[in-house]
């Protein structure tokens, strides 16, 4: 894992402070439900060519259905997490269960913080 360091943020259980290897910090925590400001925040920081290889398929725009489904979250079947860099949302990390012991794991880094590691951090949350 390229962070080095996890700690609890002050203000709540569930965020976590994490000190990155190049020396930057981000705050994950768990993405709500309402917060569909965040997806797209995350979604316009994405290139073209980040959005086909999160996707699979060429995005130019969240569709409602998509922004739906990437928002129904509840926390046990579908779990997401946003990386929060100076404040502004930076990533997501997400999985949905596919059966009792499997499940599915998406990632979205924004273009500018791809390489920093954050996508590890977010997958080491998610999981734990």
């Amino acid at each position: 894992m390229l962070a080095t360091s996890v700690r609890r943020h002050a203000s709540s259980r569930s965020h976590l402070r994490v000190l990155l290897a190049d020396g930057g910090e981000v705050v994950l925590r768990p993405l709500g439900r309402e917060e569909t400001d965040v997806l797209q925040t995350v979604f316009d920081g994405l290139s073209p060519r980040s959005r086909e290889h999160r996707y699979l398929v060429p995005m130019p725009r969240l569709t409602g259905r998509a922004r739906r489904s990437l928002m129904d979250i509840d926390g046990h079947r579908h779990v997401a997490w946003v990386a929060l860099l100076d404040g502004r949302p930076v990533a997501i990390c997400r999985y949905v269960r596919t059966g009792p012991d499997s499940a599915e794991v998406a990632f979205e880094v924004v273009d500018a913080a791809q390489g920093r590691g954050i996508a590890s951090a977010l997958l080491d949350a998610v999981v734990a």
